[in-house]
């Protein structure tokens, strides 16, 4: 069942570091110790577990209660692992690169969900928690690479960061309606008001082309890292913050409009949108930025994309402006139909083309008069723009 390891010193360390006096023991092949409350904990032991093994809800006379940290970390050969009832603890990095492990089924008891605890099980294709779990660690279940489906209880409180980060198969986040701190919007996890987007599923209905609820002021960090199939995101006015990664490594994204509304946008939020030629902005101010902490990332380079804003005193600006100044060219977008640099009769024949259905243009470009249509009311702006 199992084979020769050795123990590396972190894990070692905090095995021990929760009881100083705590005796590790074994039994049937499972090493446990007592913990100050009379129970019994797994831990780390001298070999790696192999095959399928069964926890027991009693060890050295005490009840099982809790996986300690990293208690199966790295056991490669482990494919099945049958908890007892009672267990309430599930510990830091317990299951940290199981990459054998093809499920695992919670009991009613578990409570909570440590970090990095099935870190890179790249088998797990379904995960329902239990009601009792309150809080997910962090990277919980990062780089679960089969995960599909997550049923998150009505109890949870706690997400922690990236805990569903590099599962390039979700399809969908399910959260118990009575949950009283997060929801999920057509899959999507969400806080419960459904301002904050946390987590985007890369196989949702949406994963190519996705319209952002208008209830959504902040993306959390890492929100849609690595959605490298995604070729659109719309947005709501009304967004006011993108944290660090939010769009991280989206490769295909052609095109990026940041609504006015926003005020904050973390470091590295666009890095590695290598196809993504067109940025919009769409307010005349540049929004500050550092390039220290630059969302376009420190080593990236600008010049061979072009920044559309509003207007001619907008271009000024920005190429005034710290990082926005890097863009190889920044052009006004509102009424430059084409997309040429200039506005001028031809933007009108292209406007015309539009409406008409002979050709298609950006539509931030074309509604002039910015009353979210495309009409020869538009047309009738444009020519007065020219014209002044």
């Amino acid at each position: 069942m199992k084979q020769l390891k050795s123990i590396s010193v972190l894990l070692m360390a905090a095995m021990t570091a929760f009881s100083i006096s705590a005796q590790r023991f074994e039994s049937d092949g499972i090493s446990y110790v007592i913990d100050d409350a009379g129970k019994a904990q797994v831990v780390l032991g001298d070999d790696f577990y192999r095959g399928s093994i069964v926890i027991p809800a009693e060890a050295g006379g005490a009840p099982v209660a809790s996986l300690g940290y990293g208690a199966f970390n790295s056991c490669h050969g482990l494919s099945s692992v049958t908890l007892p009832a009672g267990i309430t603890s599930i510990g830091d990095y317990a299951f940290n690169a199981c990459d054998s492990l093809a499920a695992i089924t919670f009991p009613a008891s578990v409570a909570r969900i440590g970090a990095f605890a099935f870190h890179g099980c790249t088998r797990i294709v379904d995960v329902a928690l239990p009601e009792a779990v309150t809080g997910i660690g962090d990277e919980a279940f990062f780089g679960c690479t089969a995960l599909k489906t997550v049923k998150i209880g009505k109890n949870v409180t706690e997400i922690g960061t990236r805990v569903f980060q590099r599962c390039t198969q979700l399809k969908t986040i399910t959260v118990d309606a009575e949950n009283p701190a997060y929801c999920d919007i057509d899959g999507i996890l969400m806080t419960k008001d459904g301002s904050t987007l946390i987590t985007f599923c890369r196989k949702n209905t949406s994963w190519r082309n996705y319209t952002m609820p208008a209830s959504v002021t902040a993306i959390s960090p890492f929100a849609f890292y690595g959605c490298d199939a995604m070729k659109g995101v719309v947005l709501p006015e009304g967004l006011q913050e993108i944290g660090e990664w939010a769009f991280g490594n989206c490769s295909v994204m052609e095109s990026f409009t940041l609504p006015a509304s926003v005020s904050r946008i973390g470091a590295n939020a666009f890095f590695g949108m290598k196809n993504c030629k067109k940025f919009y902005c769409s307010t005349v101010e540049p929004l500050p930025l550092r390039e220290v902490s630059t969302p376009f990332g420190m080593f990236t380079d600008l010049s061979a994309r072009t920044l559309y804003v509003p207007n001619g005193d907008a271009v000024a600006r920005y190429k005034a402006a710290p990082v926005w100044k890097e863009f190889g060219n920044i052009l006004p977008y509102l009424g430059d139909v084409n997309a040429d640099g200039v506005i001028n009769v031809s933007d009108v024949t292209a406007l015309i083309n539009n409406i008409l259905g002979e050709a298609q243009y950006e539509l931030k470009a074309c509604d002039i008069n910015l009353d979210g249509e495309v009409n020869v009311s538009d047309v009738t702006a444009l020519i007065n723009t020219i014209l002044l």
